[in-house]
C-alpha cells in the first residue's frame, strides 16, 4: 500500500524554513486537519500540488514523499 512518507515531508518542511503551522496556513487549512490528512494518507490532489509548490519539491522528491511504500506517523 502506498503511503505518505511523513518523515521525508517533515524534513522538507524544515529544509524550507517552515513549520506544519506555516504549511497548513499556505494550504488554507487548520494544522490539525493537515495532520489528520497526512496520517490517513487522504490529501486532496490540490493539496499535494500546493505542497510541491510551497516546498519547491522536485518530481523525484514528490514521488518519494507522496508515493512511499512505507507508513510513518506524524510526531
Amino acid at each position: 500500500m502506498l503511503r505518505i512518507d511523513i518523515k521525508r515531508l517533515q524534513a522538507k518542511i524544515i529544509e524550507n524554513g517552515m513549520t506544519q503551522d506555516g504549511l497548513s496556513s499556505e494550504l488554507g487549512i487548520d494544522r490539525g486537519t493537515l495532520r489528520r490528512r497526512l496520517n490517513s494518507g487522504r490529501l486532496q490532489v490540490r493539496d499535494v500540488h500546493k505542497i510541491c509548490d510551497v516546498l519547491h519539491l522536485s518530481n523525484a522528491d514528490a514521488i518519494s514523499i507522496f508515493l512511499s511504500e512505507q507508513s510513518h506517523e506524524c510526531d
